[in-house]
């Protein structure tokens, strides 16, 4: 039951905010549509073709980087560790808060941050970058458990709205959407339209 409670709030503020990016950004939505149309038209859209979709997996990713559920990652210090080339030792048990939204918005790891861009995550961008740049799921051993689940029920859902509506922004979208202060997960501001 955690595990679903856990889920269901990141999972729903993250496909609230692939709907509204791909509302505002009309040529990454046709993108979208043309390879999950070439994907329906040779195979049905079961697990291993929505696997298969790179642009698809591209723009969830992009809206976790621009939009992360998580705006740090804590982790406790197993042992007691020296940073090169510095003074400064981690103590054992010190706890370790990585600054997940300031990685995500740096523009020296990713160009023009503030611009919401799917190709972030082609193969050839991320070749370009540490691995460690992105942390949507959280790294390593302690990565979210629902890592999977949560990826195929936004490629499932997403694939449908997709290919079946054409998603477009309303009079009341807010284009410089904020994150509102009192939420824990990076829900927008007034909500998203």
């Amino acid at each position: 039951g955690v595990l679903l409670m856990a889920g269901y709030d990141t999972t729903g503020t993250t496909m609230s905010y692939i709907l509204y990016e791909l509302a505002l950004n009309q040529d990454c939505q046709e993108t979208l549509f043309e390879e999950i149309e070439t994907a329906k038209n040779t195979s049905d859209l079961g697990y291993d073709t929505l696997q298969s979709l790179p642009y698809l997996d591209a723009v969830i990713h992009e809206t976790l980087r621009k939009h992360p559920i998580d705006a740090f990652l804590d982790r406790v210090c197993s042992k007691d560790y020296k940073l090169s080339n510095t003074n400064l030792v981690l103590k054992k048990g010190d706890i370790i808060r990585i600054n997940n939204i300031g990685i995500s918005s740096d523009p020296e790891v990713f160009p023009d941050p503030e611009r919401w861009n799917p190709e972030n995550f082609s193969k050839e961008s991320r070749s370009q970058r540490s691995p460690y740049s992105f942390m949507g799921f959280s790294l390593g051993p302690r990565n979210c458990i629902a890592k999977r689940f949560a990826m195929l029920e936004m490629k499932v859902a997403v694939s449908y709205f997709v290919s079946a509506f054409k998603i477009l922004p309303s009079d009341k979208t807010n284009r410089n959407v904020e994150v509102d202060p009192r939420s824990f997960l990076g829900s927008a501001k007034g909500g998203l339209w």
